[in-house]
């Protein structure tokens, strides 16, 4: 499983960092997909099947969903939850914490 997703925490990551609130607690699949979408889809999107989101046997939807949900449980200490919004935020690959 982690081979799978080690890419997309990054990718989820940063994109809750883009966002208004700058948590995850809100954060859906459409998204990340949307925000990740155009020029740059084909290279995150051919990394993650070659990271094994085919041998989990689920599609690209329901793994960026599944690791969503187990980073909204974790968002306080990653730097993502609704406590870290006004503060600074130091993005690294695959977490972030409040400063």
């Amino acid at each position: 499983m982690l081979y799978a997703i080690d890419e997309l925490t990054g990718l989820i990551n940063a994109t809750a960092l883009m966002r208004p609130n700058k948590n995850i607690l809100d954060l859906t699949p459409k998204s990340v997909k949307k925000k990740w979408s155009g020029a740059s889809q084909p290279v995150w999107t051919a990394a993650l099947s070659r990271r094994g989101v085919d041998m989990l046997g689920m599609d690209l939807t329901e793994v960026i969903d599944h690791t969503i949900k187990g980073m909204q449980k974790v968002a306080e200490d990653i730097g993502l939850g609704e406590n870290c919004k006004n503060q600074v935020l130091t993005f690294t690959i695959s977490a972030g914490w409040c400063l």
